[in-house]
């Protein structure tokens, strides 16, 4: 296809000369006809609006070295930056009224101005055209003005409103919340129609599909795909167990929440003479699912499931995920088998993957596990009351070995929310990592870590799970912090320093703050298609495995694992070069829209919850510092608001390296950790804002 962002592009590259339409036509490789027209009517457009221009040789920019192609990243208080698009240029300093109808996250073209501040002019920008939409859809709000119909979208940072093409907005109301989709031509600025009527905003019950539509998340699954998984078998047939580890007479157990459906892994613990055997056993969701078929595809785009407060939106159809492949007690399993052993010091000795088919004999939920644990019941029997014991034990070893390793253990605690009927917020308890949790969580770790160097040996073409070393500036910052805390380290290694940190502030009042900033200084954990290590996790070769059912990257470990070792010539040869980078990219940007969403449905909820609270006062913790305020996150209610630099008169003083806000006068100072009391002041539910005040 032929757009405005293909021309400006081409136009741009070193070597432009000015040529007639057909010759550019004839360079862009747009020879047919279609093609043709689609340059043509860019070109004019381009041209009415001053970017291209004709001279005597033939078309181009009318001031290419003052155009600037990049992304555009909106400011709360309506500012932008333009970020130039493959260069290595500085960004652009957009002003609220130079943003020409461009929304956050979109391609646009600028053009390069002067602005004066002070005594100094400064290179700024603004936007002549935006090239294309990041978003196609928005979610918002229908408002009315004497005749005239709007929409303000949801969560801007900034405010916005979508003019409508269509008089008649679909029998919408104002206050109604809408789907919106956006003018395919960006060029006529905020302009779309509504598409769907969501509800009423007060109504609870249109948060979830509110922010299903903001995300544009896939729901319902393909005719295809429901075929495909409509000829499934029920249970697993006897030819399928054939040339597989028959395990249906191990002791194997799933331990998962209490609210789980899909049981994706179950594990097997025994205890002798040289120390432990450990079986981590996993869904063979590669049977059924294989490479290529619609499943497969549609897997492809999803890539995780989506966990949102009373929904869950599924990777793979209801038949998969919590049937045939969930790992359910006294039924039959195709699984992929870990079969580990120990020593007594909980020392990998050494490991083998085979196909297998297990019989859980016990579904757990972690309550259930922790109290045979800690000794509360023994209730379960005596061989799955010594299984747990064992376990336990076991994973504290492993625990100890990844500390002694090196891994970093961030204690940043997470909390529960409780719901009514009706879909509003109840109340809130903790999550605690128990015992239960942590050996589930270790055995799930080193089976991963097993399968990672077994593929890395062998030179095979897995995603990796990465997680690279922080900027050396992050960690300066870092250490600057903490000494500021009066907390330091001698270690030299900057892995171990940050050990020692943590170990330091545990259990104290810094925990919180000291937690925060080491988060922060992390870079994003990803999937990629070679091997880079993890550094929280202090392991050399790490990939997911684990979670088949929810998780995509999983599934392309066991097929390739079932491809090229476990399983030759069961199906053809599928080339996984062609495929594993953007697979890898895909699922790295899937997993971040997942938590944004599942983040923005509990804010919804929560915000709901506080309306009702304003002008009450709550204790909070300082959960970040920037110039323009403090963000503190309610203790009563696990929601972050901001207190405004504003509020604290004149121009407060910043402190990046320090993370600290002082009013103009020095006398009062907000500093990440802090604990202090706050005030609700305000709640724009459309733009997601709990606006706080400090109580001093």
């Amino acid at each position: 296809m032929i757009d405005a962002r293909t021309v400006i592009q081409f136009m741009s590259r070193k070597g432009y000369r000015p040529v007639p339409l057909r010759t550019l036509a004839r360079q862009m490789h747009a020879a047919d006809s279609d093609k043709q027209r689609q340059l043509q009517a860019v070109v004019g457009e381009l041209e009415a609006d001053g970017i291209v221009s004709r001279r005597k040789k033939g078309l181009a920019l009318a001031h290419p070295r003052s155009l600037v192609v990049g992304t555009i990243d909106v400011k709360r208080r309506g500012f932008a930056f333009v970020r130039p698009a493959g260069t290595e240029g500085p960004d652009l300093y957009v002003g609220p009224r130079s943003l020409g109808g461009a929304m956050d996250g979109d391609l646009v073209l600028a053009e390069k101005v002067k602005r004066r501040r002070g005594r100094m002019m400064l290179e700024a920008g603004k936007v002549v055209r935006v090239l294309e939409r990041c978003r196609k859809r928005l979610v918002g709000t229908l408002k009315k003005w004497r005749r005239r119909s709007y929409v303000v979208p949801d969560g801007m940072d900034f405010a916005a409103e979508i003019g409508l093409s269509d008089n008649n907005p679909r029998g919408a109301e104002p206050g109604d919340k809408v789907v919106i989709e956006l003018s395919p031509r960006p060029s006529r600025g905020l302009l779309g129609r509504i598409i769907e009527v969501l509800g009423d905003a007060s109504d609870p019950s249109i948060d979830v599909p509110m922010v299903v539509a903001q995300f544009a998340l896939r729901t319902d699954f393909p005719q295809d795909v429901l075929r495909e998984v409509k000829k499934l078998p029920r249970g697993v047939k006897a030819t399928d167990i054939k040339g597989r580890r028959d395990l249906r007479r191990e002791l194997v157990v799933t331990i998962d929440p209490e609210s789980a459906q899909d049981f994706d892994d179950a594990i097997s613990v025994k205890r002798t003479r040289s120390g432990w055997k450990l079986g981590v056993h996993i869904a063979d969701v590669s049977h059924y699912v294989r490479p290529g078929s619609a499943v497969w595809q549609e897997a492809v785009e999803r890539t995780t499931s989506i966990y949102l407060p009373t929904r869950t939106i599924p990777m793979l159809p209801e038949k998969l995920s919590n049937h045939l492949c969930s790992l359910r007690p006294d039924e039959d399993r195709l699984t992929l088998s870990v079969l580990m052993d120990l020593d007594q010091e909980g020392n990998l000795k050494n490991f083998r993957i085979e196909r297998s088919v297990i019989r859980s004999s016990k579904r757990l939920t972690y309550k259930e596990a922790l109290r045979v644990i800690t000794g509360k019941t023994a209730d379960f029997g005596r061989p799955i009351v010594k299984l747990l014991k064992e376990g336990a034990r076991l994973a504290k070893l492993r625990s100890e070995f990844r500390m002694r390793r090196g891994a970093l253990e961030l204690e940043l605690p997470e909390v529960q929310l409780e719901y009514d009927d009706a879909g509003h917020v109840a109340g809130a308890h903790p999550l605690e990592r128990d015992v239960a949790h942590r050996m589930i969580e270790e055995f799930m770790l080193l089976a991963n870590e097993c399968v990672a160097r077994f593929g890395e040996d062998r030179s095979r073409p897995f995603i990796h799970r990465a997680h690279a070393a922080p900027d050396a500036r992050a960690l300066t910052d870092l250490f600057f912090f903490a000494r500021t805390l009066g907390i330091s380290s001698d270690a030299h290694d900057a892995r171990r320093a940050l050990q020692h940190i943590l170990q330091k502030v545990e259990g104290t009042p810094l925990s919180h703050a000291v937690n925060l900033v080491v988060l922060k200084s992390m870079k994003h954990a990803e999937y990629l298609p070679s091997s880079e290590g993890h550094y929280a996790l202090a392991a050399d070769h790490y990939c997911h495995f684990t979670s088949p059912i929810r998780r995509f990257p999983d599934l392309v470990v066991h097929s390739v694992l079932k491809q090229f070792d476990l399983e030759k010539g069961r199906y053809k040869t599928f080339d996984w070069s062609a495929h594993l980078d953007s697979y890898a990219r895909r699922s790295s940007e899937m997993e971040q829209i997942a938590e944004d969403a599942e983040r923005e449905v509990i804010k919804v909820k929560l915000l709901r919850f506080l309306q009702n609270r304003v002008g009450e006062v709550m204790h909070g913790v300082v959960v970040g510092v920037a110039e323009f305020g403090a963000f503190v996150e309610l203790e009563e209610v696990p929601v972050d608001g901001l207190i405004s630099a504003r509020s604290l008169g004149g121009r407060p003083h910043y402190d990046e390296r320090g993370h600290t806000l002082t009013d103009p006068r020095g006398k009062r100072r907000l500093r990440l950790g802090d604990r202090i009391r706050v005030v609700i002041d305000s709640i724009d539910f459309e733009r997601r804002e709990l606006d706080l005040k400090w109580m001093l």
